[in-house]
């Protein structure tokens, strides 16, 4: 038997070159049916400037006031672009509005170096301490959902005295996954994350001890199998041996776009458009075969079935068809039956 597999559905809540007739509607009528048909999880993105969006957080309360069972969550939520006493108690009254679905998926964020600038310009501090400050912020947040008083003197942040009037319903705090690792293709005109490496060039790499240090749950991306599996191991092995965690502390989950077609061909050919259409940039062929499931019902199955093999409990999906909702709900026919 097959062990459960969950998935999470990234509902895209941004107007697009490929969603041109979006609206917000829309958007809370797919996350209505996503959970009548049986899907884990909805995401939404955030991003301030790079790809900008509805705010994800109120996004996400008014699908919660639509929803009663589907968890809610961000992939991903940049906190660090916010202050993180008002985000904190945002997000405690969602976890509250939502009876405690609430799954906070975080990360520094990735684009081009100039809108990556641009956003930390107006966030108040430089590109080259995001990475700090973006750590810094989870610390501030968890301090907030925990103590009764926080005192916090960080390099980035300084609180004296500070107290949180609502706490969230989850104890101790809603969970933080922490988005990290990614592909770096061969060429740099390939490169989307900021600064290009030539040494990391073909080679997947990530901040994973931020992830063993700080997550509850690791969203990865553009790994094989097998690297799934060498990659979680090494960061479980930290989490409890370096940093005192309990074993099973880091909740194993992985990002993919995913096109179920009549045949593979056509599913990869609309796969890549949606993937280039999205990013506003090509990919090469291994960043494609990295990042999207896709072909038959079949073929979809057994590739997944490698994944939960490595070791991955949850899918976070994004779909990678000009038809999203019919997209959707061929998956929750064809596909998620065979790991229930």
């Amino acid at each position: 038997m097959v062990p459960r597999l969950d998935f999470g559905l990234y509902a895209n809540n941004r107007a697009s070159v490929f969603l041109p007739d979006f609206s917000m509607e829309g958007l809370l009528d797919l996350a209505v049916e996503a959970e009548e048909l049986g899907y884990h999880s909805l995401w939404v993105g955030d991003s301030i400037l790079a790809k900008p969006r509805y705010d994800p957080v109120v996004t996400l309360t008014a699908i919660a006031a639509r929803t009663e069972n589907i968890k809610l969550a961000t992939g991903i939520l940049q906190p660090h672009m916010r202050n993180p006493v008002v985000l904190a108690l945002e997000w405690a009254t969602l976890d509250l509005i939502s009876k405690g679905r609430t799954i906070m998926g975080v990360g520094p964020g990735a684009g081009s170096p100039e809108l990556l600038s641009k956003e930390c310009e107006v966030a108040g501090f430089e590109r080259r301490v995001r990475g700090k400050v973006f750590e810094e912020c989870l610390e501030v947040l968890k301090a907030l959902w925990t103590l009764d008083s926080v005192n916090f003197e960080g390099r980035h942040y300084r609180y004296r005295d500070v107290s949180l009037g609502y706490k969230p319903v989850q104890q101790p705090h809603p969970p933080i996954w922490i988005a990290a690792g990614h592909y770096n293709p061969v060429k740099v005109e390939n490169y989307r994350y900021g600064h290009f490496v030539e040494a990391n060039a073909g080679k997947h790499t990530g901040p994973f001890d931020r992830v063993a240090r700080l997550a509850d749950g690791w969203l990865t991306n553009h790994l094989s199998p097998s690297e799934y599996t060498e990659r979680y191991a090494g960061i479980s092995s930290s989490a409890t041996e370096r940093y005192g965690r309990p074993a099973g502390a880091v909740y194993p989950a992985m990002n993919c776009w995913i096109n179920v077609g009549r045949d593979r061909r056509t599913a990869r050919d609309e796969a890549r458009w949606m993937l280039e259409a999205y990013h506003r940039m090509p990919f090469d062929d291994a960043s494609v075969d990295r990042w999207v499931i896709c072909g038959t019902p079949r073929e979809c199955i057994d590739r997944l079935e490698e994944f939960v093999s490595a070791g991955v409990r949850l899918m976070q999906i994004v779909l990678a068809s000009r038809d999203q909702p019919e997209q959707m709900r061929r998956i929750a026919r064809d596909v998620l039956p065979a790991f229930r």
